[in-house]
Formats: C-alpha cells, structure tokens, sequence
C-alpha cells in the first residue's frame, strides 16, 4: 500500500505542469526586507506596469510613519532572457519635507 501511494505521488509530480521558466519573477504579493519595512505588488498588467504600497519601518524623526504608493515596470523578455524591474516609491510624510530646510545665504561681493 505504501509503495502504492508513493508511485501515485511521483506519478502526480511528473505530470503536473510546473514550468520553472514561467515563474521565474513573480512580482506580485506581500514583500518584507530585514529592517521590517513591507511591500505589496498588485497585478501586472500585460504592458508589465504594476503599482502598490510600501511601508517603511525606518525613520529618522519621530513623526507618523505613513503608507506611500509605489509604481513600477517589469521587463520579462530580454537578450539574457532573465526578466527585469524597477519601481518608484512617492513618499508620503506627514506634512513634513523628507529634508530639512537649508537657509539660503546670498554670497556677499568683497
């Protein structure tokens, strides 16, 4: 019985179509990084533009941290036929700058 159902199960994992090629980027979901900050890729679309949220758990003031959209573009055909990406975060604060005011000082003529 037993070698029974291990013939059944490696008989399943052969014909179950899993192509690794296929799956290779698969950006959509929920990521996290070692800092706790976390990521969430809606869908791609067929032109490979997707958008989302992320959340950093980094800051330097003590200021609410805010949820800030992020929008992206993956490449999934190329010479190397690995597929590529790239995003942009709008950061969101709470109506602050995410720099600090600089005073502008006018050069004095000698």
């Amino acid at each position: 019985m037993q070698v029974a159902a291990i013939l059944l199960l490696l008989a399943l994992a052969l014909v179950t179509p899993s192509s690794s090629a296929e799956r290779k980027c698969v950006l959509t979901g929920l990521w996290f990084n070692d800092l706790g900050s976390n990521m969430t890729i809606n869908s791609v679309n067929e032109a490979g533009e997707f958008s989302g949220m992320y959340h950093t758990a980094v800051t330097a003031t003590s200021r609410k941290i805010r949820i800030s959209p992020l929008q992206g573009s993956q490449h999934r055909e190329n010479n190397s036929n690995q597929p590529t990406f790239g995003f942009t975060v709008n950061w969101s604060y709470s109506g602050a700058s995410p720099f600090p005011s600089l005073p502008v000082v006018s050069p004095t003529a000698p």
